[in-house]
């Protein structure tokens, strides 16, 4: 496990060190064909023709470019973890570009016996906001923490830690299901796997600490002589409904007036001393996010949510360094969707809402030969958003990155982390399909749907523009205006190849066509293929 000190801001309770994995910052670009599962059309029923055609002869006449990879992209990597200690155990953490090709990717921080449904694992969290580096973790604030009966609980996993080097004393944060420590239960130090690493018998204790400033749980190990050992802990979960925070959650001018007077809230919602002075673009942008009297804390957070997704565009850039990260975002219209993520929580506390972002991981690898699921930080460590509502009376994950969760099915969202993010939902309509394109033949009309739920305003959403890949990456072939739609907008672009390559007067070609669609300041892509057809004789 590698190890990180923490630059501590200030002096709290317990100041020493804590081990926690390398806090990767994985920028989610938005890159693949996307297909919805939204039926506009109840009727609608294509036919799947895939046993008629070869499909090597649409990749031999593929004339389509290909969406970009952009991967995941992990810049700025010391901006978070500025630790040189990291640098030094793995070099390659020098040139971020490097974890691209996969030089971290069988780092096990630590293990979760059998197979695990996708959840959001928390480690700790970023609490404060520095000026000119963004959000940062302000140090441990750690608090005797004596976890009680096992209560009620959703799920009940095993965690095993393996092979940490312990010297006298060792705190470290250990994974939770939670936004708060509750439901650490039997802590088990496994003395019987401790290696003594210079000699002698080994004695193991421990205690369990709660972190007042992250939200995480903390493990402190304690060894008679240095030794390398592995532990294991049962963890709970109590998961809310994203339905049931709808309906319960707290008023957001209520919970302002709350955590106003409320020592233990108030210091969640404090911000660098003079910053919207100084960066009145970010102070123009929050005043336009004026929380509403009738507004929850659920809904306001949602609202921010998707107002920064439709007006703010997602691209790989990173603020150059020595930028305030918000105020770069805001001027320069968009950036790496990291800032969605720094821009909301600093928003939420410019009117004191209670916010901080947690970090941890995302789902995980299930290895059947062992049968335990890995958690490795180069592939699933993943940050959020948590907002303390004092309707539920705790703090609550939520996703606010634009567009996540339509790239994953039902059956792969964590049910412990509420979205209320921008989701898109874009389908294509054809009058066949063959193997897994929408196909037409050059007179036959195609459709392009685009459907924006929980957006009310159709000029938020602004205009559908929709580009052919095979004809231009500059003109559009069609520009369509959303319009209100049943809790949402939606923009329907409709076409024949016939018509479209008449009004440019060339030739058409066939095989698959790459269509790009924009709005909002985001990109996506979808797949047309272009039949021409045969005459087949004697």
């Amino acid at each position: 496990m590698v190890k990180v000190k923490i630059p501590v801001i200030k002096e709290r309770k317990e100041s020493r060190s804590l081990s926690v994995p390398p806090l990767i910052v994985i920028i989610l670009l938005l890159v693949s064909s996307v297909i919805g599962v939204f039926y506009f059309h109840a009727d609608y029923n294509p036919v799947d023709v895939s046993g008629k055609y070869d499909r090597d002869w649409f990749e031999e006449h593929n004339r389509a470019t290909i969406p970009p990879d952009l991967d995941e992209l992990l810049n700025n990597l010391s901006d978070l973890i500025q630790n040189s200690d990291l640098s030094q155990e793995y070099p390659e953490l020098n040139d971020p570009d490097q974890l691209l090709s996969g030089m971290l990717p069988n780092t096990t921080d630590f293990y979760v016996y059998g197979s695990v449904e996708p959840l959001v694992w928390k480690i700790a969290g970023l609490d404060v906001y520095i000026d000119g580096q963004g959000w940062r973790f302000s140090g441990p604030d750690l608090i005797d923490y004596s976890p009680g009966p096992t209560p009620s609980y959703d799920v009940m996993y095993t965690v095993l830690k393996k092979d940490v080097e312990v010297n006298d004393t060792n705190r470290l944060f250990i994974p939770t299901l939670n936004a708060g420590p509750v439901g650490v239960y039997y802590t088990y130090p496994t003395t019987e796997d401790a290696t003594p690493l210079h000699g002698g018998t080994v004695s193991v204790s421990y205690s369990t600490f709660q972190d007042d400033n992250s939200g995480g749980a903390a493990l402190s190990l304690r060894v008679n002589v240095p030794a390398r050992i592995s532990f294991s802990y049962s963890l709970t979960g109590i998961f809310t409904p994203k339905e049931y925070v709808r309906t319960h959650s707290a008023g957001v001018v209520d919970t302002i007036n709350l955590a106003s007077t409320h020592e233990d809230l108030a210091k969640f919602t404090e911000v660098p001393p003079g910053y919207f002075d100084k960066y009145t673009q970010v102070r123009d942008l929050a005043n336009s996010l004026y929380p509403q009297d009738f507004e929850s804390v659920f809904d306001y957070v949602g609202r921010v949510a998707k107002f920064l997704a439709t007006h703010f565009s997602v691209t790989d850039e990173m603020a150059p360094q020595g930028a305030d990260p918000v105020a770069w975002f805001v001027s320069n219209g968009g950036g790496a969707i990291l800032y969605f993520l720094y821009t909301e929580a600093l928003i939420l506390r410019y009117y004191g809402v209670p916010a901080r972002i947690g970090f941890g991981y995302l789902d995980g690898r299930y290895n059947s030969t062992i049968d335990m699921t890995e958690f490795i930080p180069a592939q699933h460590i993943f940050l959020w958003l948590e907002v303390y509502d004092p309707g539920l009376g705790f703090w609550v994950n939520y996703n606010v990155f634009p567009n996540l969760m339509m790239y994953l099915p039902p059956s792969l969202r964590p049910r412990n982390l509420v979205d209320v993010s921008l989701a898109p939902i874009i389908r294509v309509f054809a009058p066949r399909v063959i193997d897994g394109y929408p196909s037409v033949y050059l007179n036959e009309t195609f459709q392009i749907v685009v459907y924006i739920p929980g957006i009310t305003n159709p000029d938020d959403a602004g205009h559908l523009f929709v580009f052919d890949e095979n004809i231009s990456i500059y003109d559009p072939i069609g520009v369509v205006p959303f319009t209100a739609y049943e809790g949402g907008v939606i923009a329907v672009y409709e076409a024949t190849y016939e018509d479209i390559y008449g009004s440019i007067g060339e030739s058409p070609l066939y095989g698959l066509h790459s269509i790009r669609l924009e709005f909002s300041g985001q990109a996506y892509w979808v797949s047309i293929a272009l039949l021409k057809r045969v005459s087949i004789g004697p």
